[in-house]
């Protein structure tokens, strides 16, 4: 129980109490004194007017006209007037605060009564609304941690940390399953760590709650881009630019899948759209890099991959594509110094590993090769393209050993048939020769 101060509230209360005659006799007696203040304050004023201007001299001229010395005389003689006045005023509103302030003394039998508690003087704070302040302070306090998980983790996203960010972002859905923003932006971090299956689950969970959030619509799309379904990805893409037809990303999502599908000039024209309304757009110029590595023109794709180098010297994803540039060129020590740059910013990159190890295996050597894919099978162990080559790897090498004992075994046997029929001639020229 809380009890509030009482002195505002047993002031309205006492004036409420004052009886009608009291109130009448302070204002007949504020009245009658704003008369004898109007009437105090006028009657010097006509004095002092009169006998100043009838006594006027032009010796008095220094002093200046009539109405000047009028009022320097008037401000002189009402001095004290305007005191009296003002002590009257202050008189009548003391007593009516007084009254206020200190009201009468109850009766002798008011006094010998019993003392009741003040209950109307005393708010009780219910305790229904003390629980709800008590709650509102960890409600607040949860709040303020769910949307401080989101901004890091999305800091830590825009800042290509993929691996850091994850923790906060998977925070931030656990705080608030309705965020469509966070489980997007989860969903985002997934797909840059290939982790694909997962990306469409937490994208799902975002589109569940906003269907008409275009982004995620595209994070899907990228997601069924990877996983190979390129006719679903179209048409999440496609459901995007619906929602938002100036879409950049959507745009991107819609041509790496026409790509896929092998339709390259389809695939370009949809890049030139993202890169007309963002000419800066690395996504869309990457693409047209997809569409080169199609057509198997490394030369065309090194100016565009070198551009977006100088855009943004921190995208893993052009050093990817300059990488396979030169493995195009059959240039594989470039191209895994170009993987290894894409590496240093992303190093959970499993398309960076799998092109390393690709690359080692062009290059004939296939133990870095192999090292390279099982780094890329441990970060993505449904990646279908690097167990195929590694399973390729392993087996030309167990044919490799295969054939190197083959032919050192019939190496071995083809010396020893030629010893044994060279000791055996020996043999039959010492027996003829002893006979």
């Amino acid at each position: 129980m809380v009890t509030l101060d009482e002195s505002s509230g047993e002031r309205l209360k006492r004036l409420k109490r004052l009886s009608r005659k009291q109130i009448v006799i302070f204002a007949v007696l504020a009245v009658c004194l704003v008369l004898v203040s109007i009437i105090v304050l006028q009657i010097p004023s006509w004095y002092l007017h009169n006998v100043t201007c009838a006594n006027y001299t032009y010796s008095d001229a220094a002093m200046g006209s009539c109405e000047n010395i009028y009022s320097y005389n008037l401000g002189q003689q009402t001095g004290l007037v305007d005191t009296i006045v003002g002590l009257l005023w202050f008189c009548l509103l003391a007593a009516f605060g007084l009254t206020l302030t200190f009201p009468p003394k109850p009766s002798p039998a008011k006094q010998a009564a019993p003392k009741q508690e003040a209950v109307s003087e005393t708010v009780v704070i219910e305790p229904k609304k003390e629980e709800q302040k008590q709650r509102a302070v960890p409600e607040l306090q949860e709040k303020s941690e769910r949307v401080d998980a989101l901004e890091r983790g999305m800091k830590l996203q825009r800042q290509r940390k993929y691996t850091e960010a994850l923790p906060f972002l998977k925070e931030a859905v656990q705080r608030d399953d309705q965020s469509y923003i966070a489980w997007t932006s989860l969903a985002s971090v997934l797909n840059n760590l290939s982790k694909h299956a997962e990306a469409l689950t937490a994208v799902d969970h975002a589109l569940q709650i906003n269907p008409q959030y275009a982004h995620a619509w595209s994070v899907k799309g990228f997601a069924l881009n990877e996983q190979g379904d390129e006719d679903a990805a179209l048409e999440a893409s496609n459901n995007a630019l619906a929602i938002e037809p100036n879409n950049t990303y959507a745009l991107y999502v819609k041509g790496m899948a026409l790509s896929y599908k092998g339709e390259l000039d389809v695939a370009f024209a949809t890049f030139d759209r993202a890169l007309r309304i963002n000419p800066t757009y690395t996504d869309a110029l990457l693409g047209k890099c997809l569409v080169f590595t199609g057509l198997e023109e490394p030369q065309e794709m090194l100016p565009l991959v070198n551009q977006v180098i100088r855009i943004d010297p921190e995208d893993a994803r052009a050093w990817r594509f300059k990488g396979m540039a030169y493995n195009l060129k059959h240039d594989y020590h470039e191209a895994i110094n170009a993987f290894d740059q894409a590496l240093q910013i992303v190093p959970d990159d499993a398309s960076a590993w799998f092109l390393k190890g690709e690359a080692y295996a062009y290059a004939q050597e296939p133990t870095k090769a192999l090292d390279a894919l099982n780094r890329a099978l441990a970060i993505n162990p449904n990646d279908t393209e690097a167990r195929e080559l590694k399973a390729r790897i392993s087996q030309m090498r167990r044919q490799a050993v295969t054939g190197a004992v083959g032919a050192f075994s019939l190496r071995l046997g083809v010396g020893l048939v030629e010893g044994l029929a060279k000791g055996f001639v020996i043999f039959v020229k010492a027996i003829f020769k002893d006979l």
